[in-house]
């Protein structure tokens, strides 16, 4: 249990989803990157599911207008590794199950 049982479950507006990461993307990465925007609660990375050789993962601000930065900022405009195209960022689906 690391806190995500209800993962893509978001009605606070803090929790991110993010895809087109490399497959051996390091937590640590994402801390770094997310980080410039606020202050980066916790990183969920999904390593099980690849499709066509990425990635995706959560990523929590602590405050709404962090996580809003960051999807500003970050969406279809940052490739974290070259070769693997821009980053999609979006606020965790809160329908998703």
């Amino acid at each position: 249990y690391d806190g995500y049982e209800d993962v893509g479950l978001d009605a606070t507006g803090t929790k991110l989803y993010v895809a087109n990461l490399p497959e051996d993307i390091q937590e640590s990465a994402l801390e770094y990157v997310f980080g410039t925007y606020g202050t980066v609660e916790k990183v969920h990375v999904m390593r099980g599911k690849v499709k066509n050789g990425c990635i995706s993962g959560f990523v929590e601000f602590e405050k709404p207008d962090e996580a809003t930065t960051a999807i500003m900022s970050l969406d279809n405009k940052y490739e974290i590794r070259a070769g693997y195209g821009p980053l999609q960022v979006r606020l965790a689906n809160a329908t998703r199950k």
